[in-house]
């Protein structure tokens, strides 16, 4: 991260990609979801459906491995 993680109170969206950050940042994921909450768009973009997943504005379920393919 680059920024302050509660900077994320602040923002219009937060654009989430292939990330977790419910297990590996909890501190983060708690900021994300309170501002999700308080109308922060939340977009998640993940094979898998996780925590945030289910406080997000959109949910975009891709295909496993194919994040990284040009």
């Amino acid at each position: 991260m680059s920024n302050q993680v509660n900077d994320v109170q602040n923002a219009e969206v937060i654009f989430l990609i292939g990330a977790n950050p419910t297990s590996n940042h909890p501190v983060a994921a708690t900021w994300m979801k309170n501002a999700a909450k308080n109308g922060v768009k939340l977009i998640v973009a993940d094979p898998r459906i996780n925590e945030l997943a289910r406080h997000a504005t959109h949910f975009l379920q891709f295909k496993p491995d194919t994040e990284s393919r040009c």
